[in-house]
């Protein structure tokens, strides 16, 4: 079996999101609106840039590069998502974050600055530092999928870093997902990372970091859940029995509010997730 990890954590945080989307490989009625994806991938992009282009080796030269960039971007990901969704502003959307395109760059401009000089006050970046860095290894007969925003190797050893964009700092930081890239990459090259971290780039710089502590046994364990969960996984799907919904709504109704198949859900509707849960 093959398994990223956005579908393992998509599968612990609800079940039959997850049978909708990777077995099932249910249709939506109407193109799903991707614009709040845009914002994430675009920053991705750029820091991606940053380190898979060395221009950490120049800092005072980076930022301009970055920023002449923004509208570059921007444009190639608005392209991109609509060859297979749509985007939708605030006034077609209330679900929308942004009302405009020029509220999106306004955004990515300030964030960038921001997240570069993240880098340079926590020591962020390292020669021959790599971003979106392949991990995929096969582990007792499973593809096990992973994509780690940032890896490098600095006095301490290698560290693992990972990129967040979201607003909502405190959904997105998942000890679990830097576990996950921490046991690929020790499969792969036999040897452990020294550190882990989340790096939220719309943060201000001073607190813009999250170290994650772990010791090699949590590795032993993730792997172990793992494999016990895609037993269960591939039991259901030689039944061919949707799995129930398993989301704790009173804990994550933002999660439900996002869903694309939050519809599908007499759970999440009967207890109106969908149209009335509070953002802000």
């Amino acid at each position: 079996m093959y398994i990223s990890y956005s579908g393992y954590k998509l599968y612990t945080a609800c079940q039959l999101a997850y049978w909708h989307k990777y077995i099932a490989q249910t249709k939506l009625p109407a193109p799903d609106n991707q614009v709040n994806t845009l914002f994430g991938n675009i920053i991705g992009s750029l820091f991606e840039a940053y380190y898979n282009e060395n221009l950490g080796a120049n800092p005072a030269l980076a930022e301009g590069i970055l920023q002449a960039r923004v509208g570059k971007y921007a444009q190639e990901m608005v392209h991109r998502v609509r060859r297979y969704a749509t985007v939708k502003w605030k006034a077609q959307d209330p679900k929308a974050m942004y009302a405009s395109s020029d509220e999106l760059l306004r955004d990515l401009h300030e964030t960038v600055a921001k997240g570069l000089k993240t880098i340079v006050l926590h020591n962020l970046w390292s020669h021959g530092a790599k971003a979106e860095v392949v991990l995929d290894h096969t582990i007792q007969g499973n593809v096990l999928a992973g994509r780690a925003d940032f890896i490098g190797r600095n006095a301490n050893g290698v560290y693992i870093l990972d990129g967040k964009g979201s607003k909502y700092r405190e959904l997105f930081v998942d000890k679990r997902q830097l576990l996950w890239y921490a046991m690929l990459y020790e499969a792969k090259n036999k040897e452990l990372p020294s550190t882990l971290g989340f790096v939220h780039w719309r943060s201000d710089p001073e607190k813009a970091v999250d170290w994650v502590p772990y010791k090699a046994e949590d590795l032993v364990e993730l792997k172990a859940k793992v494999h016990e969960d895609i037993a269960k996984i591939e039991e259901a799907k030689k039944k061919d029995t949707p799995f129930e919904p398993t989301v704790d709504l009173n804990k994550t109704k933002k999660q439900c509010y996002y869903c694309v198949f939050a519809p599908l859900c007499p759970r999440a509707l009967a207890v109106g997730t969908v149209e009335d849960v509070t953002l802000d």
